[in-house]
């Protein structure tokens, strides 16, 4: 009996030894599996933490590429700003795209994340801020298209306001000029057109005085001067941008450099397409200008430039081809010195660009239509041309003029009727890509993600 005792008491001890062990078992497998599960929440955390550290670097690159326009002239580039956890670098893919890659860490250096990105830049230019500009008057009749870039309605009512311009008239219409049947002289400082041409009254007048009401509520007479766009103009030809000048011109306040400076620049430039319709060529103009190089964006053109069809499609009967100078990818401006466009009926030319207007110098006459030699020198007197015809052009960005009279359309009905009026659509978009292909400096960009690009792996 004392032996069952010893035996139970035994198979007791052995149960609690085991029990003890499944016991310590559990708790150990427990703390074992609570110890993964600790691995794999601070592994995440690591991970996400890495992941919002490189998300964080691309943030902070777009945003420095929508402040500074300048950034994407500098690349390739890398960027780690001291203590932080990331780092950036963007290289450029092609002429209009960029690649960003960001590299995050987690705070103790464990955990590594990339993210990869590409974007497509827009960048913004200081461009002309009307579909037409004039530094004089201004004499249109009611053929003429002017389009701020909504087909004719105003900024709230426009489907793509991205594209209207700042102002659908710049103009300086107290210069004077001698009285002639385009404009009245200067006797009358204002333009004269219909009054069906323009939608709205949203016009830039220089010169003209204005009442501003300054910060202590007291009203003071202004005069309206040239819009300064000098600090990101236009590079004219290495020419250096005087900064601390104000505009005292319409092509100063386009350009950033003086008229003369400039005509002296392209002379001597080897990128810019010469067309000198005064040196007895038969060749029309039209036909010079499809043949200037695509890849040239600036043509200076001297005299009357033909816009006649007959040598390029002597075999079209009805002549319904369409002529485009320039394109939205490689638009152009065409500089044209002393003269206009002459064209013939149905002759359908487009240009896509900026045309600029520039006066030349003529023989000076007297009253009998003699001309005027200076007794020093024995020299014909030259003075500087006062008007100029807009006509028989259609342009896809904007037309400006340094005239002292511009005019399109005349009161002579046999003239109207053999010349095609002036047709300008403002279209920043080309605008834009001419300033970037010149090699301009941009003052503000933007960017579109590429569709599929983003991805967090290599």
């Amino acid at each position: 009996m004392k032996f069952i005792k010893h035996q139970r008491g035994f198979a007791v001890l052995i149960t609690a030894l085991l029990l003890c062990l499944a016991g310590i078992a559990f708790t150990t497998n427990m703390a074992f599996s609570q110890l993964i599960d600790n691995q794999i929440a601070g592994n995440y955390y690591r991970n996400r933490e890495a992941f919002l550290n490189a998300e964080s670097g691309i943030n902070l690159m777009l945003s420095k590429i929508t402040a500074s326009a300048s950034l994407l002239n500098t690349l390739p580039i890398s960027y780690h700003p001291a203590g932080a956890s990331y780092s950036v670098s963007v290289e450029r893919i092609n002429k209009n795209s960029v690649a960003l890659s960001a590299v995050g860490m987690s705070q103790d250096g464990t955990a590594q994340r990339e993210i990869h990105l590409q974007i497509n830049h827009e960048l913004t230019y200081n461009i002309p801020l009307a579909a037409l500009s004039v530094n004089g008057k201004l004499h249109l009749n009611d053929d003429v298209v002017i389009n701020d870039g909504c087909e004719g309605v105003n900024a709230s009512l426009c489907k793509s306001p991205g594209n209207i311009a700042k102002y659908q008239l710049v103009t300086h219409p107290s210069n004077e000029t001698q009285a002639t049947a385009e404009c009245t002289g200067h006797s009358l400082a204002q333009n004269v057109f219909a009054s069906n041409l323009l939608h709205g009254d949203n016009f830039l007048t220089v010169g003209e005085q204005k009442s501003v009401i300054d910060e202590y509520g007291f009203a003071t007479l202004e005069t309206v001067n040239w819009p300064e766009n000098r600090t990101a103009a236009m590079q004219f030809h290495g020419l250096e941008v005087t900064e601390d000048v104000s505009p005292s011109s319409l092509f100063e306040s386009t350009f950033g450099v003086s008229e003369s400076d400039a005509m002296f620049a392209l002379q001597s430039a080897n990128d810019v397409a010469m067309i000198d319709m005064n040196d007895g060529d038969v060749t029309n103009c039209l036909t010079r200008l499809t043949e200037v190089d695509e890849a040239v964006s600036t043509i200076y053109i001297e005299g009357d430039c033909d816009l006649m069809r007959d040598d390029l499609y002597a075999l079209d009967a009805e002549k319904t081809q369409r002529v485009s100078i320039g394109s939205v990818d490689n638009p152009k401006l065409l500089l044209i010195k002393g003269g206009h466009f002459v064209s013939e009926a149905k002759t359908d030319v487009v240009i896509f660009g900026m045309v600029y207007f520039l006066p030349g110098s003529g023989e000076l006459f007297d009253e009998n239509g003699n001309v005027i030699v200076d007794p020093d020198t024995e020299q014909v007197m030259q003075a500087r041309e006062q008007s100029v015809d807009l006509g028989n052009l259609s342009v896809n960005g904007a037309v400006l003029s340094e005239y002292n009279c511009s005019y399109s359309g005349s009161d002579n009905a046999e003239a109207s009727l053999n010349a095609a009026p002036l047709s300008v659509r403002y279209d920043k978009t080309v605008l834009n890509k001419l300033y970037q292909n010149r090699g301009s400096l941009a003052v503000s960009a933007g960017y579109r993600v590429v569709a599929g690009s983003w991805k967090d792996f290599k």
